[in-house]
Parts: structure tokens; sequence; C-alpha cells
């Protein structure tokens, strides 16, 4: 009986030996020391929260909105309209990337009743906020937030850190083709375009311009989507690229069934 017990005893000592060599021949930690709930929790998510968390302020002005934590607060012209808790996933390590910010109540009401609706899409790029709400009464407005009072810490001279103002403002206004068949309106960050004076497209539109950078280099104007569609029709033509040089618009167009175009705008006389 005692030999069958020290057999017992010498295989498992063994079968334990040949574990820990197998562990450390295969560089493989025996311990798992990703941390999965509690203290020292891996939060792939923090540098975004902290990003999120601030005042924020459209660029018409008429909302603000404030992130405290996983909460979001919305105001009207000051009056406070939804007030509810968000959630998103995020687990890279570039903060300008899309971000979907999800709401677990999407319907927002002030006190009186007189301004109501639904806030079909909210995410993150490029470190704004944007924000499609749908009201009650068939309207819908397309919101893009910054933040409120945000100090530009400049590190090391020009091209160290985004400042859009001066583009932005170069940028807003009418434009057009020498021909008059494509025309363009900026306005904020919403851009409209016409195609023989019929709209074919109307969506936000983002790009990054370094402060002490000069408004005439060339600097791409980057769109969620780049389908031209007439009212009611299907797409007739698609925008290969968009940017800006030298006081003009440069965008390439192509259609179905014909050669890629390159079109001309140019600031139209106030």
């Amino acid at each position: 009986m005692n030999k069958i017990i020290k057999a017992v005893i010498v295989v498992a000592l063994w079968g334990a030996l040949c574990g820990l060599f197998c562990g450390c021949s295969s560089n493989k930690p025996l311990i798992d020391n990703h941390p999965l709930d509690g203290p020292g929790m891996l939060n792939t998510a923090a540098p975004m929260l902290e990003m999120l968390n601030a005042d924020w302020v459209s660029t018409d002005g008429r909302w603000t909105a404030n992130i405290d934590g996983h909460t979001l607060k919305l105001f009207l012209e000051g009056d406070r309209v939804y007030e509810d808790s968000l959630y998103f996933t995020f687990d890279g390590e570039n903060l300008n990337n899309k971000t979907e910010l999800n709401l677990y109540y999407s319907e927002f009401e002030n006190d009186d009743g007189s301004v109501s609706g639904v806030i079909e899409q909210f995410y993150t790029e490029n470190c704004r906020l944007y924000m499609e709400i749908a009201y009650k009464d068939g309207t819908g407005e397309n919101l893009v937030f910054e933040k409120a009072e945000e100090e530009i810490q400049v590190l090391d001279g020009d091209r160290t850190y985004v400042d859009n103002e001066p583009l932005l403002m170069a940028l807003q206004g009418s434009w057009a083709s020498e021909d008059g068949v494509w025309k363009l309106t900026i306005e904020d960050y919403t851009i409209t375009i016409l195609h023989e004076d019929a709209k074919v497209y109307c969506e936000n539109y983002n790009f990054v311009f370094y402060g002490g950078a000069d408004i005439n280099e060339h600097t791409e104007l980057e769109l969620p989507d780049y389908e031209l569609c007439r009212d009611g029709e299907e797409r007739f033509a698609s925008i290969e690229y968009l940017y800006s040089e030298n006081g003009a618009l440069y965008m390439q167009v192509s259609c179905e069934g014909c050669e890629s175009k390159s079109v001309t705008l140019k600031k139209s006389a106030k």
C-alpha cells in the first residue's frame, strides 16, 4: 500500500514539474495578470471618457451639453431638455476616431413641452460631438459641439495644436464653379452642394487645421458620405475628394458612365 501511495506522489510531482517547464518555455505567465474587475481594473475607455467629461457648446451657441462621468445633460437656450446616462465602447488610442455614443433614453423635452423630439444619432469625432435630432413637428437639425472655453496649450511653437477657427471663418459662405453648374454653401460645419440648382448633398464635414499654419495651404475636407443624390432619386455621382487651397475649393466628381471631372469653386461675391 505504501508503494502505491509513493508512486502516486511521484507521478503528481512529475506532472507539476512538467507543467512548470512548459509554462516557462512558452514565455507565458502561470498566473493571468489581466485584471478583469474591481480595483486595478484595466479600463481601456478611460482616455475617451476623460476627453468627453467637459462642458460643450454648439457652433450656433443655442445648445449646450455637459458630460460628467457617464451622465449627459442637454440644454437648449439655457433650458434643460435632457438628462440621462450614455455608454460607449473604446479600446483604441486615437481619440479622433469616430466613436458612437449610445443613450439609454433618446427622447428629449423641455419643462413646458413646447420643444420635444428624439436624438437619432450621437457620436464623437476629432474631439467634437455630433448630434442628429428630429423634432416632433417633423423638422430636424444636425448639431456640432465644441468644448466650451477650451484653453489651447501651445507645446512648442506653431503646428503643435489644432485651431480650426482661422480656416473655418475663411470657408464660411457661398462658392460656385465658373460655369455655375456647381454651387456650394458652407455654414459652420455643415456643407450643402447644388448641381444645376438642385440640392444633391447636405451633411456635416470636418477638417484639421493646425495653429500657425497658412489658410492657403492644402487642407482636406472630410465628409461622412461622398454620394451625391438628387431629391427622390438614386445616386448620380460621387465625390472622390474635396479640399481647400489658395482661397479656392477643389472637388473631384465621378459619374457613372462618364469620366471623372475636376471642379474648381471660388467664393461668390457678397
